[in-house]
């Protein structure tokens, strides 16, 4: 079994998500959606979701609760992998950010365009920079195919 301090030793967190290191509870659900050998490169806590960026895939994770009736969350259960591009079919990347309104990750993947909204969570210290470095992040692993290794 795989150590924590090995799939998170170097992951930046961003948003709501910066204390997250601290918690081995959370970081086990995480890390469940995680392929073998795959690390944490980037987690971008947002309002509704999250994003995780490692370095062959980015995955959307939702949160998974155990709800009674309409208002009544009892538990936080994990995470539900709502949709993940795999880098390799990314032919690039554009960072929407807008002073109002919401955000939005535009990935280029084959002949088709596909958009992550970001809604930045009110609890994030400063959006705007979380945004940028997630999206320096996401750069550094789109780097030329010429330079992609083997399974990533």
């Amino acid at each position: 079994m795989r150590e924590l301090k090995d799939i998170f030793s170097d992951t930046l967190f961003l948003g709501a998500g910066r204390g997250m290191r601290k918690d081995e509870n959370r970081l086990w659900m995480i890390a469940e959606h995680l392929q073998e050998g795959e690390r944490a490169l980037a987690f971008l806590s947002l309002k509704t979701s999250n994003l995780l960026l490692t370095e062959r895939r980015l995955l959307e994770l939702k949160p998974h609760l155990d709800i009674e009736g309409m208002w009544n969350v009892l538990s936080f259960k994990g995470y539900d992998t709502r949709r993940e591009v795999y880098l390799r079919e990314v032919l690039g990347f554009y960072l929407e950010s807008k002073a109002r309104g919401e955000n939005r990750l535009r990935l280029q993947v084959g002949d088709e365009e596909v958009v992550f909204p970001i809604p930045v969570s009110e609890t994030s210290k400063n959006p705007k920079e979380d945004l940028e470095a997630f999206g320096d992040c996401l750069g550094r692993v789109l780097r030329p195919r010429d330079e992609w290794v083997e399974g990533g």
